[in-house]
């Protein structure tokens, strides 16, 4: 019965991951461990600081290779920076589709073990998440000009569609407006790993999720459940 919505919600995730900006062919040739130690470095790097402000210098350095090499993968700073973007963006989407996978579960139970699950991505890519939530709030114009509105609708038309599927199956009211509570999702999402942060006073040179997960997992379900009940006494 749910086979077309199902889908229908996933056509906007693969066409988000097809359309993820490749860099150059040498690149692509390295071992996946030299390829995960230049996307770690480069994700800390923009991870603690601006567009602007990072460096490929501190990047080249770090990684203890010639220049010449390092722009036989990339062409320049916005050619590396759209290919973390559309690479960290596409590794939630791949948990996200994992967890929203329209098997009948709870909504809100799928949507905690979501977030939950994005400590796993961490454990691969420290800092990507942090590069993430630095990259939603970027201000650069080379940057915002080009990607913020395109992953915008990307992002929500992914959500909607999953969202319509749980309301068709009576887990979701159908009286909610399903633009808006998918944007409610994904500022959400960004609001409980900053109360995380926050509240265990995690290092912005951290990964998000590096304390005891039983600690956060805990604040999690918390921080969702307040949403299914509400905040009315």
């Amino acid at each position: 019965m749910y086979t077309d919505n199902a889908t229908a919600w996933s056509r906007p995730l693969s066409r988000l991951l097809y359309r993820i900006h490749m860099p150059e062919l040498t690149f692509n040739n390295l071992s996946e461990d030299r390829k995960k130690e230049i996307l770690n470095v480069s994700f800390e790097e923009f991870a603690l600081s601006d567009y602007e402000s990072a460096s490929l210098a501190n990047i080249i350095k770090k990684l203890d290779i010639a220049k010449g090499s390092f722009y036989r993968y990339f062409k320049n700073k916005s050619d590396l920076y759209f290919y973390l973007s559309q690479f960290a963006d596409a590794q939630v989407a791949i948990n996200f589709s994992r967890h929203f996978d329209n098997s009948g579960g709870d909504f809100f139970q799928d949507w905690t073990n979501f977030i939950m699950s994005l400590s796993g991505i961490e454990e691969t890519y420290p800092m990507l998440l942090r590069f993430r939530f630095r990259a939603a709030f970027e201000q650069s114009r080379e940057v915002t000009s080009i990607q913020n509105k395109e992953k915008r609708q990307d992002r929500t038309r992914i959500i909607s569609n999953m969202i319509r599927t749980y309301q068709e199956k009576g887990m979701v009211s159908k009286e909610i407006d399903l633009d808006f509570l998918s944007l409610l999702m994904v500022f959400y999402n960004f609001a409980i790993s900053e109360y995380i942060n926050l509240k265990y006073e995690i290092p912005e040179n951290s990964p998000i999720y590096p304390v005891n997960k039983t600690s956060y997992m805990q604040d999690i379900v918390k921080c969702i459940d307040m949403i299914k009940r509400g905040v009315k006494a």
